[in-house]
């Protein structure tokens, strides 16, 4: 998955942001399909990530490792997402 500039977010050095739709697996781990690609990424980090796990649009920012992404920060976007299957 690739950094992508979204206007008004703020981020300090080393920071990315991700934006899809985030979701709880079988397993209790956190996922985000990314809204543009589809791709799936595992999301760890964030005490909130449950509350918006069912489906919701969100923005993280955190940092992006081998393992996935350490969210830092939710910002809640919408209360259901729709991502492209990735390929």
């Amino acid at each position: 998955m690739r950094n992508v500039e979204i206007p008004g977010a703020k981020t300090l050095v080393g920071e990315s942001v991700r934006e899809g739709c985030l979701n709880e697996t079988n397993n209790g781990e956190y996922v985000l399909a990314d809204r543009r690609t589809g791709s799936l990424m595992r999301v760890t980090g964030n005490p909130d990530l449950a509350l918006h796990a069912g489906n919701h649009a969100v923005r993280l920012i955190g940092m992006v490792g081998n393992e996935g992404m350490r969210a830092i920060r939710i910002d809640h976007l919408a209360v259901s997402c729709k991502a492209p299957i990735a390929k």
